[in-house]
């Protein structure tokens, strides 16, 4: 594999590495996107769980239990719900969108890594989106919050 970037979302104690070749950006001040402009993208968006409101255990379960197919895996340090869904934009792009959902503490992450289903057709092509699936799980079991003990 090649050379990683840290990234840091001081606010929140997040830290994780991406590799060099993603571009990035933040999307609305709460979403942090990160793309290969062949492939496909990467979303980070956190969200501090709010004293009073659903823990992060509860907004894991109810993530789960409202998505069709949703499985639990253990990346890195972590569990996170799992799930894939195809879907069709108004301009008729079939896209394939893979989600994550965790987080540690009191800090809830949703990641999603999207790419578009005719990626799938071409043999390099697949090969690309497998490798881009593999960086998503490797800075996932990465990624470290502030409040954990080393």
């Amino acid at each position: 594999m090649g050379e990683y970037i840290g990234f840091e979302i001081e606010d929140l104690e997040i830290f994780f590495q991406y590799p060099e070749w993603w571009e990035q950006r933040v999307e609305n001040d709460e979403t942090y996107l990160f793309w290969d402009e062949y492939v496909g993208s990467f979303r980070l968006t956190p969200i501090r769980l709010k004293k009073g409101g659903p823990n992060l255990a509860q907004f894991v379960v109810d993530h789960k239990a409202a998505t069709a197919g949703a499985q639990s895996k253990k990346l890195g340090r972590h569990s996170y719900v799992v799930s894939q869904c195809d879907t069709t934009d108004a301009d008729g792009t079939h896209t394939r969108l893979h989600t994550y959902v965790g987080g540690c503490g009191s800090v809830a992450i949703v990641c999603s890594y999207a790419y578009g289903l005719e990626l799938l057709e071409d043999e390099f092509d697949r090969d690309a989106v497998e490798a881009g699936l593999e960086e998503v799980e490797i800075l996932l079991e990465g990624l470290r919050y502030g409040d954990e003990d080393e």
